[in-house]
């Protein structure tokens, strides 16, 4: 039956930001199940991407129900993220002696309203002063999705909550016309990582416009 309905969706290529040791599984086909609301809609695909995800890194259980606060609960030896937007959606899945935690998001590039108000919400002085250097709206969109990958793999981690206040990007170096690396550091301490801990993820932005980041924590 899973077998099934994998060969049946329109799976798409993930975005090249994860390692060798992460499986990844993308699709843009958000219309599924027919009847269901946009949220609802959204949720399956991520779900049906990371079901794909653990099949490829050899888990038994494919399924990946949630938890407190919606957060994703992975079958045992194995660790994931899911994120999607309006159009796509997509799951990255690893064996736990691999990686210890990983993080992945998609974030349109702020139009003029997001830039003017989330982002502003999310940026501190210094980020602001690195979005300005270059293409504002697109890196404040790397800052901010940076930032939700980074929360997505320590939290499981730490078990306990942290603003975006609590972390900031400190640079972003492009490496190829559209795509680089960032580097972020813990303003606090948070369990067993002290403040001014630094972590180093990977971004890409799409030809549709969407920057995708990924933070991974070797074990």
């Amino acid at each position: 039956m899973l077998g099934s309905s994998f060969a049946s969706e329109t799976w798409v290529d993930p975005p090249p930001v994860v390692s060798r040791d992460v499986h990844a599984s993308a699709t843009a086909d958000l219309r599924c199940p027919p009847g269901a609301t946009k949220r609802q809609r959204e949720f399956a695909a991520g779900r049906r991407c990371a079901a794909r995800a653990l099949r490829q890194a050899g888990a038994p259980d494919l399924v990946v129900p949630v938890g407190v606060d919606r957060k994703p609960i992975w079958p045992h030896g194995f660790v994931g993220s899911i994120t999607h937007t309006t159009t796509f959606a997509w799951a990255v899945a690893a064996r736990a002696v691999a990686l210890r935690s990983v993080g992945i998001d998609s974030e349109p590039i702020f139009d003029e309203s997001s830039l003017r108000d989330a982002a502003r919400m999310v940026l501190d002085p210094h980020e602001w002063q690195l979005a300005e250097s270059g293409d504002q709206a697109k890196l404040a969109t790397i800052v901010f999705s940076a930032k939700e990958s980074l929360f997505k793999c320590l939290n499981p981690c730490v078990g306990e909550f942290f603003e975006f206040a609590d972390v900031r990007v400190d640079g972003v170096i492009q490496r190829a016309q559209a795509e680089g690396t960032f580097d972020v550091q813990l303003l606090r301490s948070l369990a067993e990582f002290p403040r001014g801990r630094r972590f180093a993820g990977r971004y890409v932005v799409s030809c549709h416009g969407v920057v995708h980041t990924a933070v991974e924590l070797p074990t």
